[in-house]
């Protein structure tokens, strides 16, 4: 999983990070990612970080597993900086 969230991170494309993530996991509709990816995808990974975090964080709560928002969001912040691979 932390390599998938890299690469959407790593991405230079906000639809396509999201496409990456939500092929992953199987999510169907775009509705949260389009609520959540910003129009302008920033160059920086942490602000990138921070926006997929919150995506995956939005998901886990919708299907009901707010433990697994927190750790999803901790998990893409980690990726950003470097502490996982």
């Amino acid at each position: 999983m932390a390599n998938l969230i890299e690469q959407a991170i790593n991405c230079n494309d906000g639809e396509r990070a999201a496409k990456i993530i939500r092929d992953a996991l199987g999510i169907e509709s775009d509705d949260v990612a389009n609520y959540c990816f910003p129009k302008e995808w920033p160059a920086n990974r942490e602000q990138r970080a921070d926006i997929v975090g919150a995506w995956l964080q939005t998901e886990a709560r919708f299907l009901g597993g707010h433990r697994l928002a927190c750790w999803l969001h901790t998990a893409s912040r980690a990726v950003a900086q470097g502490r996982i691979s």
